[in-house]
């Protein structure tokens, strides 16, 4: 469906999805290391408009998820795994040299079915993929998961489909930064390519898992905040019912 403006910006700031300027080129961000020289706590300065409310010009990001990478770090800690992602919009921004956000403008969020799986599994992971792309903003892809190494079961075809569908909205222009989270190395060659296309690659992940590599090939890579805040809670148990009651009368 598609997202907004994520807070802890500031009051200032008025954002509508997809109205960054084509073939815009960002400005650097700051170091990559959490460090936004940002003048103290200080908020961002925002012009007055004539009617006297502050505005901001902002960069409009695109935002996506590897629900894969997110779950399993919520399965190490014993935490409900069928989470909303839209508890990450108000941690997806960066501010640029001149203090301008860059916020997310849309969320893709990417996710495997098992292929092998039971006709009951199956029915409870498409009924959670399907609210989660009735989340405003929010739009849904899936991969699949096969027998990997040592016949463990991996899910493939969502990294590549994750660059495909990032370097083709940065190369047409339709937005300004890739914000990308998850924390495998192979989206290393992801990171230079949407950089020729003038737009920004932020990561973001969390420190116990997060490659060195990818950490280095962003232009900001920020830590999101750790999953005992509870910002990323479970759906209710009532809103998946309502869903799968929704799918069984189709």
């Amino acid at each position: 469906m598609g997202v907004g403006l994520v807070g802890g910006i500031g009051g200032c700031l008025e954002h509508e999805a997809g109205n960054s300027q084509e073939g815009a080129s960002p400005a650097f961000l700051y170091d990559s290391v959490n460090t936004w020289k940002h003048q103290g706590d200080s908020e961002p300065q925002c012009d007055a408009d004539s009617d006297g409310t502050n505005k901001m010009t902002s960069d409009s990001g695109y935002a996506y998820i590897d629900a894969n990478y997110v779950r399993e770090l919520l399965k190490a800690e014993n935490r409900p795994e069928a989470f909303n992602p839209t508890g990450l919009w108000s941690h997806l921004h960066v501010y640029t040299v001149q203090q301008n956000p860059v916020v997310a403008g849309r969320m893709f969020f990417y996710d495997a079915v098992d292929e092998n799986a039971s006709s009951e599994v199956k029915e409870v992971k498409q009924t959670y993929l399907t609210l989660v792309e009735q989340q405003e903003f929010v739009s849904v892809a899936t991969g699949f998961v096969r027998p990997g190494k040592k016949q463990r079961r991996q899910q493939k075809g969502v990294d590549v489909h994750i660059a495909v569908d990032a370097l083709e909205a940065a190369a047409s222009h339709r937005t300004n930064a890739i914000i990308v989270v998850a924390g495998d190395a192979d989206f290393c060659p992801l990171a230079d390519a949407v950089r020729r296309t003038g737009a920004l690659f932020v990561v973001f992940g969390f420190p116990s898992s997060m490659s060195d590599e990818l950490r280095n090939a962003a232009d900001v890579y920020k830590d999101l905040p750790p999953l005992k805040n509870n910002y990323l809670l479970p759906f209710p148990d009532t809103a998946l019912e309502k869903v799968a009651a929704r799918r069984r009368t189709r």
